[in-house]
């Protein structure tokens, strides 16, 4: 054994520090936000006047609020297309128009 590897770090309770992380990531989530019938109002008005300009859209993503700046393609029943992602209009909680 070389110099160099006795001193390397090594996982002693190996799979510890992934279910540390897990934990830690477990912790950050939340419940869905509630939405108001104006709040849901104004994301529909803004989809609609955003059709195929940069919007940026504010999503749930499982626990997760998460934020995509992206070119709006298509608006469907179930379904908002953008151009590199596609996300269900239940998740949706805000919509703002780039200018």
């Amino acid at each position: 054994m070389s110099r160099v590897e006795k001193y390397l770090p090594f996982d002693a309770l190996e799979g510890y520090r992934q279910e540390i992380d897990k934990k830690r990531m477990d912790n950050l989530k939340i419940n869905r936000p509630i939405l108001s019938e104006d709040q849901i109002e104004e994301i529909n008005n803004n989809l609609i006047a955003g059709f195929n300009k940069k919007i940026i859209l504010t999503y749930y993503d499982f626990g997760y609020i998460r934020k995509v700046n992206d070119c709006l393609r298509k608006v469907d029943a179930v379904y908002i297309y953008l151009d590199r992602l596609k996300i269900k209009k239940e998740d949706v909680l805000l919509v703002e128009i780039v200018v």
